[in-house]
């Protein structure tokens, strides 16, 4: 399956909250029907995020969990960041780009496909 990357900007909003066990769901479509992620789990199959300040640093500000919700069947999948990352997140980096890309476990081997792409910020905390 051939996806084109959905922008998902998680700012204003959907900002990520510092100092907060923060997480959001995104809904996996093509059509507008949800993609059965059964071959996006087990051995081998992984979705995968990383955040950077920009497209072209080096260095990975952060790594969320990524895992697919059951059933797979609904097209779900949970980005999870712990509270003592984004309490230190406003501290190095505030903004940047992040994608998702899900990579499937497959008769032809592995699959890499990016369906999320968008800009990042941090809503700082004032209760510490």
């Amino acid at each position: 399956m051939s996806f084109v990357p959905a922008t998902v900007d998680l700012t204003g909003t959907n900002q990520i909250l510092q100092g907060t066990d923060w997480s959001r769901d995104f809904a996996v479509t093509s059509g507008g029907n949800p993609v059965d992620l059964t071959n996006y789990t087990g051995t081998g199959a992984l979705v995968r995020c990383q955040f950077r300040s920009t497209v072209a640093a080096t260095s990975v500000v952060l790594t969320p969990t990524m895992s697919v919700v059951s059933p797979a069947t609904d097209g779900i999948i949970r980005m999870t960041i712990a509270a003592s990352v984004t309490t230190a997140l406003a501290n190095t980096t505030q903004s940047g780009v992040y994608d998702v890309e899900i990579v499937a476990n497959n008769a032809n081997g592995n699959t890499v496909e990016r369906i999320i792409e968008g800009d990042w910020s941090i809503d700082p905390e004032v209760t510490r």
